[in-house]
């Protein structure tokens, strides 16, 4: 990918682009993604691992989300 062009439809450099993944359905241990905005490809793993947790605030972020979710309901 050229970091020097521009996310197909927007004046926003490919090195910014925020990603939004089209991943493979999983058949093994990993899944081939693509950015449907500029087109990245990426490898992801089908495990949950310990250090997945790191990534998402060790969970907290689905908790406070089902709290809010919650809340708005009431």
């Amino acid at each position: 990918m050229d970091n020097n062009e521009n996310v197909p439809g927007s004046s926003l450099p490919k090195a910014k682009c925020p990603h939004h993944w089209l991943i493979d359905p999983p058949q093994g241990p990993t899944s081939m993604g693509i950015c449907k905005l500029c087109g990245a490809t990426r490898e992801f793993d089908n495990q949950y691992s310990k250090s997945s947790e790191a990534v998402t605030g060790n969970g907290q972020g689905q908790k406070e989300n089902e709290l809010v979710n919650a809340r708005r309901r009431q």
